[in-house]
């Protein structure tokens, strides 16, 4: 009877925890929204410049798998905002940094870089109307 318990144990430690998924998510809208109230607050302030950090040299020191969870969640957000940052207009991205760091990952990378140009090209449309 002992040897079932552990066994089962032992199954229940193997399977991964949903809960862990909504944590992610939760995080991920958390920030989300966190970024479009900054920004709604700025517009309502007169605010015209924002820096917001999210990576800086110092944290090429943590470990592996810290970096890319932050890369990935850079990429998440920079899919997420670029949609928020269009449709809200007049919200311009500018990635302050070393895109071309080899060390970033090509997707996150990829991302940013569309963020930076589609908000861009956003802005530019408006002033040009």
């Amino acid at each position: 009877h002992q040897q079932k318990q552990r066994q089962q144990q032992q199954q229940q430690k193997q399977q991964p925890d949903p809960d862990e998924n909504n944590k992610d998510n939760n995080n991920n809208n958390n920030i989300d929204k966190g970024l479009v109230e900054q920004t709604k607050e700025n517009r309502v302030s007169r605010i015209e410049y924002c820096t917001l950090f999210a990576f800086s040299t110092e944290n090429w020191s943590r470990p592996t798998s810290e970096i890319s969870t932050i890369m990935k969640l850079m990429e998440q957000m920079a899919v997420r905002y670029r949609d928020t940052a269009i449709r809200e207009g007049n919200i311009q991205i500018k990635v302050l940094g070393d895109l071309d760091d080899e060390r970033i990952p090509e997707g996150t990378r990829r991302e940013l870089q569309k963020l930076e140009n589609d908000t861009m090209l956003s802005c530019q449309k408006r002033i040009n109307q």
